[in-house]
């Protein structure tokens, strides 16, 4: 399949304005993790339609407790766009996977075939305590195997059925409402622990890693990739990072540790209660950016250090630079790629833009190489 390009819609946007004070405004952005956030009409449609005219592919809408609810968002995106995708993420545990699937079938068959389910069991559990769910991580994963096992009998039973499990029990359970995607709305999963494996291997379409060295990836999709193929089954992968790209690698990376050093002049940063997660990609990270700010030449960790590990770490450099690095994940198997859409000035907007072409023109060419290479 093609590449494909999602950004994110923004809670909160910021806005381009003077390239004098970028530093400064990457830094307030980087170094305030509310845990609350509102949101507006104009605020969500500027957001998606900015993102969809820019040529993306899709749109995660992130989930977390005293943000806007992402169903809600979801359908707003899906009703004002014609294209975008929405990749809408869903915390296991706060709904039934009966009713869960019913709403993805409505939202699936009102946009057209448009949604994707992006499922998460959480990673903090501060956050997850402010909506009422006490288990412990091993115990969401348990809860989400049997969740998705539901959820997808849901979506494709010809047949009313029955469930017995530790977490969910439901009789008789049947929809009558269908699927626009074929078989059904596009699974997604997130997380890099052995149980977490194992459920993507089992349920999901599409596999979630964050921004990891090139070595880390290879090494997690080969992994999922043996767990899914004992199960007859294939998953597409998606790499999430940030992005700060200039007209050249030097001026982007002077940005990325002008952000840190405003941070850690700081006194006091606004972050989330996240000191001690309980995500192994996300742990892994922080203590990468604790031995180094850079990996693989082009990726900067070193907002995680300061910051902790709720941070994303980030493709710096030029566009040319970027793509090149991004590329390499290409190569190596992944065919999605989350992208940071926030640009801080007109010039990095346009940069942006240039960075999409590059990428989608360097994936062609991989695949027309692919393609040649292949015996007649």
């Amino acid at each position: 399949m093609p590449i494909e390009l999602r950004s994110r819609l923004q809670v909160a946007t910021a806005a381009i304005g003077d390239p004098a004070t970028v530093v400064q405004r990457r830094a307030a952005a980087g170094g305030n993790w509310s845990v609350r956030h509102s949101t507006t009409p104009e605020t969500v449609l500027r957001a998606a339609r900015e993102q969809e005219e820019l040529g993306y592919d899709g749109v995660l809408i992130a989930e977390r407790s005293g943000w806007p609810d992402v169903y809600a968002q979801s359908s707003w995106v899906l009703a004002n766009t014609t294209r975008l995708k929405t990749v809408s993420a869903h915390r296991i545990g706060r709904q039934s996977p009966t009713t869960t699937a019913r709403l993805a079938q409505t939202i699936d068959l009102l946009s057209g075939g448009r949604l994707v389910h992006h499922f998460i069991t959480g990673h903090n559990e501060v956050d997850q305590q402010r909506d009422g769910d006490f288990i412990g991580k091993e115990e969401r994963y348990a809860r989400a195997a049997e969740f998705l096992e539901i959820y997808v009998r849901e979506l494709t039973s010809t047949e009313p059925f029955d469930f017995d499990g530790t977490y969910y029990r439901v009789r008789d359970a049947l929809s009558g409402i269908g699927n626009a995607s074929s078989p059904y709305a596009e699974i997604s999963w997130a997380g890099s622990s052995p149980a977490a494996l194992d459920v993507a291997a089992r349920w999901a379409d599409t596999f979630s890693i964050p921004a990891t060295s090139l070595a880390d990836t290879v090494d997690v999709t080969s992994r999922v990739r043996a767990l899914a193929a004992a199960h007859g089954r294939t998953l597409r992968y998606w790499h999430n990072a940030n992005h700060i790209v200039a007209e050249t690698d030097e001026t982007a990376r002077d940005i990325a540790e002008g952000v840190v050093r405003e941070l850690e002049n700081r006194e006091e940063l606004l972050a989330l209660d996240i000191g001690s997660p309980e995500s192994v990609s996300r742990t892994r990270i922080y203590e990468q950016s604790l031995e180094s700010d850079w990996v693989d030449g082009s990726l900067f960790l070193g907002l995680a250090r300061v910051t902790g590990v709720e941070s994303v770490p980030a493709f710096v450099g030029s566009p040319e630079t970027v793509a090149e690095a991004m590329l390499a994940h290409y190569r190596n198997g992944v065919e999605i790629f989350g992208m940071d859409p926030t640009a801080y000035t007109q010039e990095e907007l346009e940069l942006k833009k240039e960075l999409l072409r590059l990428l989608r023109e360097g994936a062609a060419r991989i695949d027309a190489e692919t393609r040649a290479a292949v015996p007649v």
